[in-house]
């Protein structure tokens, strides 16, 4: 981290999206919780929000949003265009509304006896 830092000073002055390492947006927010003079927090290059920034997409670190955003598919069942939750046998994507709702997915109540989701044990 420190030979990264060393190498690019400029990741603490805003630019912590280019950030070879995963932690180094987390010591930039620690520094400038503690007051450190001269340290940005760096803002995702795909939205411009302050948010955390730790998944690494085309060679930026992005929000979780920016990630969800570019892994949108089209649901092989439903057709509606989300980030799939996990795929079906033939690695078709699935949104999370059809896993939920998938009948392989679904058990008996054991208090009423309809076949549901399981909302706890």
């Amino acid at each position: 981290m420190a030979w990264a830092i060393e190498s690019d000073p400029a990741l603490l002055a805003g630019d912590g999206h280019r950030a070879p390492l995963r932690v180094i947006p987390r010591f930039i927010e620690h520094l400038h919780a503690a007051g450190i003079a001269g340290i940005v927090l760096p803002t995702c290059p795909g939205c411009h929000r302050m948010v955390r920034i730790d998944k690494p997409l085309n060679g930026v670190r992005v929000c979780r949003t920016c990630i969800a955003h570019s892994r949108i598919e089209e649901c092989s069942r439903c057709r509606a265009r989300r980030e799939p939750v996990t795929r079906d046998e033939h690695g078709r994507p699935l949104c999370v509304n059809c896993f939920i709702t998938d009948p392989a997915n679904l058990e008996t109540c054991l208090g009423c006896g309809r076949r549901r989701s399981v909302s706890r044990r």
